[in-house]
């Protein structure tokens, strides 16, 4: 995971948008919650969820991915 990360906070109503995107690995998780939740703890969900998915894709040290690159 990158060491800077792009967050994006909409809130719709009583509903909070959290996208995070990642630009070494070009990749973005989002995730929605309750407006009245902390901002902390989306972001935490959020963090995991693209450490989740960096992990199932195989990026490894230096954020490339396996098989992209010629």
């Amino acid at each position: 995971m990158a060491a800077e990360l792009i967050v994006e906070w909409t809130r719709v109503g009583d509903v909070v948008r959290l996208a995070l995107f990642d630009p070494e690995n070009l990749e973005e998780v989002v995730v929605t919650g309750p407006a009245h939740a902390p901002r902390a703890e989306l972001e935490r969900i959020a963090r995991a969820k693209l450490a989740r998915r960096l992990g199932r894709r195989g990026v490894g040290a230096g954020g490339r991915r396996p098989g992209l690159y010629a």
